[in-house]
């Protein structure tokens, strides 16, 4: 198998360009047709002229011998040394076929498997020269068969000769060739051409998507820049306006009247909104430039912690949270911190007012990913609404009844998008909602 395969890959690097394939179009598709075919037909030559030179010194029919042998060399040639070029190996190599089938015309008359050969020859040189002077190969058909015609009208070569009507078979016989010569050279040329405006077209539309990516990427990595930037300088004055606020309540408490200690409070949470947004909008770009660095992240600790961090508002809510089996991964931690706190503070946050919150977290281990749930028994989400949850400061509810900016999963989506991983909900109004997000699994490589 692996000298089959040794064989194989000295033809193609002696029969074909070498170099990029995509720099190659159709001239590369008709070199690599001509390289599989001399794989292929130097086997066959090898089989059928071998009994045919035996024969042929059998019956001393020399010439015929000599001209076997000398075909199966030049296709020897044509395969095994490289430093021809290419073009002129497919001269040698279509000079071998006709002359094949002109000696095979000759010798055995119009009964043998000439003709074949001819016609073999035609179709040959339309595929391994396409599209430039397509009718020269029907021509040259045309030609030889006129000159045989030629030969037997005037019984020139006796042996061509079979009986009185010896042209008009002749004339029969070859006109379907002639036929299908002219009608593959008509056809032939123009599937090469519709297959290069083809590839050419597919090139042209690569190469506009690449660079339409590539101004796409850039566009985005300068938003990002721009948020982060805006988001961070964005902090100071927000905490100047807080600070000046609090000293304004403070100094003048005594002649501030009712309303106007209740515009301060208004214009102090406005602040307070305003600089959660800031840090929610620091963490959202922050997310476009995660590392790709991972360890070895034990979830159970980690949600362990987050109840801890949560441990006043689960107790005030009279909510609980379970695990089942969470495993230990390889994964980016800072990631899978943002993911797992987002989706829990979310659950804590959507309860019913009725009903004690429960949150359960379990795994399931996939063929290449770590798939987590969290359900809960919350509010739940409409159905309409479970492509919206997952956009940038889109909110469903009232801000007076459920605080927050509406970034949560937005950022739970951007950081899964970056590491490859996927995010969906499946929700119930009134019942409750589970959150589903896998992780690509991450091998260990050793250093």
């Amino acid at each position: 198998m692996k000298l089959l395969q040794a064989y194989k890959n000295i033809i193609r690097k002696n029969c074909l360009p070498q170099g990029d394939l995509e720099s190659f179009g159709i001239a590369y598709w008709s070199d690599k047709l001509f390289a599989e075919t001399i794989i292929y037909l130097l086997p066959l030559c090898l089989i059928a002229l071998a009994p045919g030179v035996y024969f042929s010194f059998l019956i001393q029919n020399y010439s015929l011998a000599i001209f076997d042998l000398t075909i199966f060399f030049l296709i020897l040639i044509i395969g095994f040394v490289g430093t021809i070029n290419i073009q002129i190996k497919k001269v040698i190599f279509l000079i071998c076929m006709y002359s094949l089938g002109i000696f095979l015309l000759y010798e055995i008359g119009i009964g043998g498997p000439g003709l074949i050969y001819l016609f073999a020859a035609n179709i040959f040189s339309l595929l391994i020269f396409p599209i430039r002077f397509p009718y020269l190969w029907s021509s040259i058909i045309l030609i030889i068969i006129l000159v045989f015609g030629f030969l037997i009208n005037f019984e020139l070569a006796p042996h061509l000769t079979i009986n009185p009507n010896s042209v008009s078979e002749w004339i029969a016989v070859t006109s379907n060739l002639i036929f299908i010569s002219f009608i593959s050279s008509a056809l032939i040329p123009k599937l090469f051409v519709g297959l290069e405006k083809t590839i050419l077209k597919k090139d042209q539309v690569q190469a506009e998507l690449k660079i339409a990516l590539q101004k796409t990427k850039e566009k985005n990595e300068d938003l990002e820049h721009f948020t982060y930037v805006v988001s961070h300088d964005l902090q100071e004055p927000i905490r100047m306006i807080s600070s000046f606020l609090a000293l304004l309540e403070k100094k003048y408490d005594e002649i501030l009247d009712q309303k106007g200690k209740q515009y301060i409070f208004y214009a102090v949470d406005g602040a307070k909104r305003m600089r959660e947004i800031i840090l929610q909008l620091l963490d959202f770009s922050r997310m476009s430039r995660l590392e790709s660095s991972t360890e070895m992240c034990d979830i159970q600790l980690m949600v362990d912690e987050i109840i801890q961090d949560n441990q006043k508002l689960i107790e005030n809510s009279d909510s609980t949270i379970t695990t089942t089996d969470l495993p230990r991964i390889i994964a980016q931690k800072t990631a899978l911190q943002h993911l797992f706190h987002n989706i829990i503070s979310n659950a804590l946050k959507y309860k019913r007012d009725d009903v004690p919150l429960l949150v359960q977290i379990s795994y399931k281990d996939l063929n290449n990913f770590h798939q987590f749930e969290i359900k809960d028994n919350g509010i739940g989400i409409e159905t309409i609404y479970f492509e919206k949850i997952f956009v940038i400061f889109q909110r469903l509810h009232d801000r007076t009844k459920y605080q927050g900016t509406g970034m949560g999963l937005a950022i739970c989506k951007k950081i899964l998008e970056k590491i490859g991983g996927e995010i969906w909900v499946k929700s119930t109004p009134e019942i409750g909602s589970t959150f589903f997000f896998t992780i690509p699994k991450v091998k260990i490589v050793a250093q």
